[in-house]
């Protein structure tokens, strides 16, 4: 009979990229005879209300700090208790420390919760706090060696407890372009064949500091006339990032294609690509530019520096750094990387770090989990 786990997000309002489209894909790459995933979502939203993938259940509570709150709380107690899960596994922020709570109050023996990126608990008291809630996981998953350390040294999980299980990609649904199928994606999707086209696929928000880009693109118009960038995703920072886009007068030199469903072709229309965060860990977007055999120009945060090879496959810049962002994109439009080691690169991505090998690796963890502490 299959292990029935449960997976706690805190929303998910869309599986197009990043962590939810990792947990989705997971999810859905499950071998249902050992696994009978569920998926809990601490708060909804219209795509998890119509997502058919596997039974759902929405306790609505995001916070402890309100009577409603710690009523959703109760009901995800009782929930998991009426469940009986074998395992629960805790992503994203709040989940790390209401769904752990809640799956220990319920007598779940198997927990686990997954750390892709620095949680960044500010003050004492709710370091204090996770240190304890810390204690109660069986099992720590990070994505990056870095999110390992940080997870270990910031929050007082045993470096014992903590495994590393890198983000999936998959070459199904990207491949690099040649030059007839980037002609007929850019056709397709209205992008005029003469332009050099950057583009920044992103959640929208003051973390991926996409005003970088803005700041630095009439730099990079200075030596590149025809360089358009193309801005895929949405998110709390939108409008701040249109409103400074009008500012400048760039709305001809920026396309705002908002959440997208076929990232795949749009990457294959594309000449380079630009992830400048302040802070990430193994970023899928970096991911998903190099299986598209495309020149990445990203700053140097979580392992970025280990993806991309200055000069080779790319450039790795310092955060906030416009002049440096400008000059590396720069250099990438005119041509300054090495091709053939953009498509060695993406063959070893594909080796390492396909849905299979990477689905296998999660089911190998819940398997230990399972096992008696004796064992």
């Amino acid at each position: 009979m299959a292990e029935k786990i449960i997976f706690v997000a805190d929303m998910i309002p869309n599986p197009y990229s990043g962590t939810e489209k990792q947990l989705v894909d997971l999810i859905l790459a499950l071998d249902r005879t050992r696994y009978e995933p569920i998926l809990c979502a601490l708060s909804s939203s219209p795509w998890f209300e119509a997502f058919d993938g596997c039974p759902t259940f929405c306790p609505a509570t995001r916070t402890l700090k309100t009577l409603d709150g710690w009523r959703g709380f109760v009901r995800l107690v009782r929930w998991f208790r009426e469940q009986r899960p074998s395992v629960v596994h805790a992503y994203l922020r709040d989940s790390s420390y209401i769904g752990v709570m809640a799956a220990r109050l319920a007598g779940v023996r198997a927990i686990t919760t997954s750390r892709r990126g620095d949680h960044r608990w500010e003050g004492w008291g709710p370091r204090l706090f996770m240190r304890q809630v810390n204690r109660i996981p069986r099992l720590f998953m990070a994505n990056s060696s870095l999110v390992a350390k940080a997870t270990a040294d910031k929050e007082g999980a045993d470096p014992a407890r903590v495994q590393v299980v890198p983000n999936a990609i998959d070459p199904e649904r990207f491949r690099a372009a040649g030059r007839e199928d980037r002609a007929a994606c850019r056709e397709a999707l209205g992008i005029p064949p003469e332009v050099y086209a950057v583009v920044a696929v992103a959640n929208i928000r003051p973390i991926k500091r996409l005003d970088l880009l803005v700041e630095a693109l009439p730099l990079v118009r200075e030596a590149v006339p025809n360089a358009i960038v193309h801005l895929v995703g949405d998110g709390v920072g939108t409008g701040e990032v249109k409103s400074l886009v009008a500012d400048r007068g760039l709305e001809d030199a920026v396309v705002f294609w908002g959440s997208r469903t076929d990232v795949p072709r749009i990457l294959r229309a594309m000449d380079g690509a630009v992830l400048c965060s302040d802070f990430e860990s193994q970023p899928s977007a970096v991911l998903e530019y190099m299986a598209s055999g495309l020149p990445v120009a990203c700053t140097d945060v979580g392992n970025c520096a280990e993806l991309i090879e200055s000069g080779k496959t790319g450039y790795v810049f310092q955060p906030g750094d416009v002049q440096a962002l400008a000059e590396s994109v720069i250099m990438m439009a005119r041509g300054e990387y090495d091709p053939e080691a953009i498509a060695a690169r993406r063959e070893t991505l594909f080796a390492e770090q396909n849905p299979e090998r990477i689905t296998e690796r999660y089911m190998a963890l819940y398997d230990e989990l399972l096992r008696p502490r004796s064992a």
